[in-house]
């Protein structure tokens, strides 16, 4: 993996007055990603609008391609619904066809210009799971805080065993945002000061890479709606176990390859509930069904979430796009032409010609 990719500042998020300037989220990461895989004639022959949208999107004479990251009633997409709003872009694309179908619903978009282009990332070595130097099972958390790093804390003071520890990866830094982090500061300080858990320093440039190869199991009690979940796929390709919920477009990115309960929304019986999963989880982790899992998740994140695979997709869309286009314009030509000498331009005739 190149990782000079991730130091690119052509993506549309780079360009002053962006929120995501100095962002490495999982968004950013993407669409950096996808740059380093297209053309320039894909960069720059359309008007990216990626999640937010800013005066200079909407003003700008390029075809305009939203793609969406967002959830469907998030206050940015507020042009949607305003008169001829729809009708400025040539293309919507989504993460994830449950956040499609929440945004068709909302928002009533046409469905003949929506899309779905799945995340992707680049696939991890095989690693042979191992227990940690301590002789315990890795956990492993690397969301936001908000997304539910307080009910895996709690949900881990029920277990009545110690063989794990947790490694957190989790702050409002990679979005260029740390004080964000302040609401939160009472849980990572109790984090930092737990002799089975490590506050691990955030990562920013680049995505979790050897960070997954010592870890065994995926802990994500989600109580935020992800449109997709990038860190899903890096845990399937990674062969760590994943046990999470049905929330949002868990269930579609996870591919039913998740140790996967039905979200609970009252967060005490959530922290009771996750509690239970894991510990079934890590008392069968070294059993040959669990590993099956693990490795057809594997195998399918390889296949189906590699750059490798998505990328031509895109290739594909945006082309096709072209070719529409073109043929768009044939017709307009077409329907405005009249038989006879017009400097307009004359169907079937050629002046050269008698």
């Amino acid at each position: 993996m190149n990782l000079d990719i991730y130091k690119a500042t052509d993506i549309p998020q780079r360009r002053e007055g962006n929120i995501a300037k100095k962002s490495f989220g999982g968004t950013e990461l993407t669409t950096l990603e996808l740059w380093s895989h297209l053309e320039e004639k894909y960069k720059n022959d359309y008007q990216w609008i990626i999640s937010r949208i800013y005066d200079d999107d909407v003003q700008s004479l390029l075809p305009k391609l939203w793609w969406f990251h967002d959830l469907a009633n998030d206050p940015c997409h507020k042009l949607l619904d305003a008169p001829n709003g729809q009708s400025q872009f040539e293309k919507f694309i989504f993460s994830s066809h449950w956040q499609m179908m929440t945004f068709i619903a909302k928002y009533d978009l046409p469905t003949t210009r929506c899309e779905v282009m799945k995340t992707a990332i680049f696939p991890h070595d095989h690693y042979e799971k191992e227990l940690g130097e301590d002789g315990k099972l890795n956990l492993i958390y690397c969301s936001t805080p908000q997304r539910g790093l307080h009910i895996l804390c709690n949900a881990l003071h029920e277990l009545e065993r110690d063989d794990w520890h947790l490694h957190v990866y989790s702050s409002y830094s990679v979005y260029g945002w740390k004080e964000n982090d302040q609401p939160f500061n009472e849980l990572l300080t109790h984090i930092e000061q737990n002799e089975n858990m490590t506050l691990h320093k955030s990562i920013i440039g680049r995505p979790l890479r050897e960070e997954w190869k010592d870890m065994n199991i995926w802990a994500y009690p989600c109580i935020w709606e992800e449109t997709s979940c990038r860190t899903a796929m890096e845990a399937m390709s990674a062969r760590t176990a994943m046990v999470t919920n049905n929330l949002g477009a868990l269930p579609e990115t996870c591919s039913d390859h998740a140790f996967m309960y039905p979200y609970i929304k009252d967060e005490i019986e959530h922290c009771y509930r996750f509690a239970d999963e894991l510990d079934k989880l890590m008392d069968n982790y070294w059993e040959e069904d669990t590993f099956d899992v693990i490795d057809r998740a594997k195998v399918h994140a390889d296949k189906y979430y590699s750059w490798d695979y998505r990328a031509p997709k895109w290739i594909e869309m945006l082309d096709l796009m072209e070719i529409e286009d073109e043929l768009a314009e044939g017709k307009n030509g077409s329907d405005n032409a009249v038989d006879g000498d017009n400097d307009g331009g004359v169907r079937g005739t050629d002046s050269s010609v008698q």
